[in-house]
């Protein structure tokens, strides 16, 4: 990955140190990506329940009809959903800490040794590669290896995302088996039997020996990847 740096790279340091903080570089990356996909789909759920916030609908409790709600409010509770899960993946986003500079066993004997027990220039070197890393915090104290505590945070996070998502893809399951909502629904077909329909692509059926079908598929492949990064938690 790095061939320029192969004679310095592992120059005082445990392999943890190249590792660990590349994971972190990788993390940090990844959850910056996460937040930006998670935002557009913030703001055209806010799009959509601005659109719908009159478009009335029957609401259901315990998949049984109950009291009228309108389909922009019921996006505003997916979106409610989004948002809590958005804020916690923010939050760990901005407190993610590098590893930073440290040997073997998590101390800089190995760097003082290095810059002959100049104590100031191995705490610049922990900086400069800190903020080149693209950080603004670091671990001050660490072992071998960085506070597993921080993954545990980030697993948190994502599986918070994907039970929130798996929320809404749910919704649409049900709400499809009674008719009112088809997947992909980002197409509008208000006032028949469909709230919210987008014709099928080109060349896509339904079920190989029942045409006729619209199966939400999306959905279904939505649930089964959320379930799985949620049990990852336990």
């Amino acid at each position: 990955l790095c061939p320029k740096a192969a004679g310095i790279i592992h120059l005082g340091a445990t392999s943890c140190f190249v590792q660990d903080n590349a994971d972190l570089i990788c993390q940090k990356e990844a959850l910056k990506y996460i937040i930006q996909k998670v935002a557009i789909c913030l703001k055209r759920l806010a799009d959509f329940a601005e659109t719908h916030a009159a478009t009335v609908t029957v609401g259901r409790t315990h998949y049984q009809a109950a009291s009228f709600v309108t389909i922009g409010k019921r996006a505003t509770i997916w979106a409610q959903e989004i948002l809590m899960a958005f804020q916690t993946i923010e939050d760990v986003y901005h407190n993610l800490r590098f590893r930073g500079i440290k040997g073997a066993t998590g101390t800089q004997d190995s760097f003082m040794t290095l810059f002959d027990e100049d104590e100031e220039k191995v705490e610049k070197l922990d900086e400069l590669v800190t903020a080149k890393a693209g950080f603004d915090k670091k671990f001050f104290i660490a072992g071998q290896t960085y506070s597993r505590q921080q993954d545990t945070k980030l697993i948190f996070a994502l599986s918070n995302l994907a039970s929130a998502v798996k929320k809404i893809a749910h919704d649409i399951r049900i709400l499809q088996s009674f008719d009112e909502i088809r997947e992909p629904f980002e197409a509008e077909q208000i006032g028949s039997s469909d709230e919210i329909r987008e014709p099928f692509e080109v060349e896509q059926i339904g079920s190989s020996a029942m045409p006729y079908k619209r199966n939400p598929m999306k959905c279904e492949r939505i649930c089964g990847l959320s379930t799985s990064l949620i049990t990852k938690v336990n």
